[in-house]
């Protein structure tokens, strides 16, 4: 029997804080979705959080360091487990193996699902004092990906709630999932809903036939893209990211002693 390949799935919070509670809800769902020939790990950072931009400077570089250490351990692939995709970009210039985000795959998930889609996050709104980078955060990466057009919709459940979907509390999550998606489709005119937050993993059935459109759950998307991407051989281009460390080249920098592994 051929040995199983291995996917890490990155959480952005260190495994001692309450942060780091969506590793649990994916640990009941992944199973289901998981194929046959892989099988998969969590992880989280030493040091990190999630609430800005700021933040995720500090955090990625900590992501990116777990992340050249799992391609040493002989991981196949690295799924980062935060819609904001933190160190995706930043990993893929460090290592040769996919490093996938769950954003990024949910959205072109979502394009091939319909024309017009809405993203459903978490927090509250863009121009409230609290966990309004969020949505921030998801509209630049929407940008960034020159996805305007097809992204008709960002919104939020005015809520910090992100209880598994078979824990107490779910339904008031559920129920504000919903009411957001709602606004998306009827006013919007969003023709597929994604996900915009991975502690919403096993939401996406009962949304679905809910709903009556296609949701797309971002935490499985990015599992499931990282499996397509190792079944058919394929990682990211060196022409799109050129990294002087993956070619040889030694930058001049000065590196700080808490990164182990970027020297290389």
């Amino acid at each position: 029997m051929a040995e199983k390949k291995r996917i890490l799935n990155m959480l952005p919070a260190p495994p001692d804080t309450e942060e780091y509670w969506s590793s649990k809800p994916m640990e009941k769902v992944f199973p289901k979705y998981v194929s046959p020939d892989f099988e998969i790990d969590f992880r989280g950072v030493k040091y990190g959080g999630y609430e800005g931009f700021y933040y995720k400077a500090v955090t990625v570089p900590y992501i990116v360091d777990e992340i050249i250490q799992a391609e040493k351990e002989g991981y196949a692939a690295v799924t980062s487990q935060c819609f904001l995709d933190m160190g995706v970009t930043e990993a893929r210039e460090a290592v040769r193996i996919p490093v996938v985000g769950s954003a990024e795959a949910s959205l072109c998930i979502a394009m091939m699902c319909g024309d017009r889609i809405g993203i459903v996050t978490t927090g509250n709104t863009y121009r409230t004092r609290h966990h309004g980078a969020v949505m921030r955060m998801v509209r630049t990466m929407v940008a960034s990906w020159e996805l305007t057009d097809r992204v008709v919709h960002i919104g939020t459940t005015k809520s910090n709630e992100f209880p598994a979907a078979d824990e107490p509390g779910a339904k008031k999550v559920f129920n504000a999932i919903e009411k957001e998606a709602r606004v998306a489709i009827e006013e919007k005119g969003a023709e597929v809903i994604v996900l915009g937050c991975t502690g919403y993993v096993g939401y996406a059935d009962e949304m679905q036939r809910k709903l009556g459109v296609p949701v797309v759950d971002s935490a499985v998307a990015a599992l499931k893209t990282a499996e397509l991407l190792v079944t058919m051989d394929l990682t990211h281009s060196q022409l799109t990211t050129p990294s002087p460390h993956l070619l040889g080249v030694k930058p001049v920098m000065n590196w700080p002693p808490t990164l182990r592994e970027y020297e290389g």
